[in-house]
């Protein structure tokens, strides 16, 4: 009872320290961030938004030059990859920072972690305001959502599948925060380094990306998921009885699902191969790279397993990973991260599909152990049960 007495002030205490460390980067990181290099010219972007010669002996007045504090100043490499992996840390420990046991439905974990998820995106309003507004409003949305249906699951567990949902979908957007950021860094960027064919991407973009055509047309995303279908029907000939299939479940969880893995699909592949990837291959080279993000990427869902699954099936769970980042990774270098985007979405539907169907209940109350129903661990009743191993 006293723990429980003395969790309101902790509450505030936590919730006002996220608050203020917010604040205090909102007004000190545009004084480093976006600080001009004398030494690095004017990108050819910025160049081209100056001012345009009149032709000789022309009627018309040249423009006048704009004015200085106008023009979005030059950002340097190393500044876009601190600000980014700021920002990084923040939607991370929106993941993470919950992962001890919390009884309380509306417990302190909860409301540092979305202190967390709503810091993430203070590096994109001191890069891009418009931008960071709009991710932020999202990023709002999504946690009254979320604090919405936790109130809802705590005195109707009908909706905790609901609520799990949204919970992860609310986290993932922290993670496009982070990607926005190096993509608005890196358009103004100067760095010789950047001088490639790298194409930005935008979620409206992304989102539609497992529904196009052109995204799917080489072996590296077709071929995978014409395998997990197989093996799927394979799997479920084999497992189905009309005990386990029950048609209500099976279309919520269908249905929570897709969504969680579109999703997925978009944030993770934004922040692991549009950002982690992106940089390591700039600087270590291709395979370097890919074994350090497929290795970054494979235990990033370890915690979420923890005190879930036995430790074989973490283990088995943990190489699978790594081996589908290497698919990840390989499409995204064909096709950027649209390719990359529809095979992890793809992935992850038919996976999460293929429980519901069989009777594996992801979402629902019956399968999942009383650790995951809490608070403590973000995702924990999120099994793929081919991606993670099971089988």
């Amino acid at each position: 009872m006293a723990r429980n007495a003395a969790l309101p002030s902790v509450l505030r205490s936590a919730f006002s320290a996220s608050v203020v460390t917010s604040l205090v980067l909102t007004l000190a990181s545009p004084a480093w961030a976006q600080s001009p290099d004398p030494s690095v010219p004017t990108p050819p972007a910025l160049a081209q938004s100056g001012v345009s010669i009149a032709p000789e002996h022309s009627q018309a007045p040249a423009p006048t030059a704009p004015d200085a504090a106008s023009v979005p100043r030059p950002y340097t490499r190393g500044q876009t990859v601190a600000l980014s992996l700021l920002s990084g840390v923040f939607s991370g420990g929106s993941f993470f920072v919950n992962l001890a046991p919390s009884p309380e439905i509306f417990g302190v974990h909860g409301y540092y972690d979305y202190a967390t998820e709503a810091a993430a995106d203070v590096p994109l309003l001191t890069v891009s305001p418009a931008d960071g507004l709009g991710v932020g409003g999202v990023q709002l949305a999504g946690i009254a959502s979320t604090i919405s249906l936790r109130y809802a699951a705590a005195h109707n567990a009908s909706f905790r599948p609901y609520f799990l949902t949204v919970d992860n979908i609310s986290a993932h957007i922290a993670l496009w925060g982070t990607y926005a950021t190096y993509r608005d860094m890196r358009l103004r960027g100067t760095s010789d380094a950047w001088k490639d064919e790298w194409h930005p991407s935008f979620a409206s973009e992304l989102l539609v990306a497992p529904f196009q055509g052109a995204n799917l047309k080489h072996p590296i995303v077709y071929v995978p998921l014409l395998a997990l279908t197989g093996v799927e029907a394979t799997l479920g000939a084999a497992m189905h009885s009309s005990e386990t299939f029950r048609a209500g479940p099976a279309l919520r969880d269908s249905m929570n699902g897709v969504a969680l893995s579109f999703s997925a699909g978009v944030t993770e592949e934004a922040l692991f191969r549009g950002v982690f990837y992106e940089e390591l291959q700039i600087s270590l080279g291709r395979w370097p790279a890919r074994i350090i993000d497929s290795t970054a990427f494979s235990l990033w869902h370890v915690p979420g397993e923890l005190g879930v699954q036995s430790t074989t099936s973490i283990v088995e769970g943990t190489v699978v990973r790594a081996g589908l980042s290497i698919l990840f990774e390989t499409a995204y270098d064909q096709g950027g991260l649209p390719e990359a985007v529809a095979l992890h979405a793809l992935w992850d539907s038919s996976s999460f599909i293929f429980a519901a169907v069989t009777g594996k209940q992801v979402f629902g109350n019956d399968a999942m152990p009383a650790r995951a129903a809490s608070r403590g661990n973000r995702g924990m009743a999120m099994v793929f049960p081919l991606a993670s191993g099971a089988f």
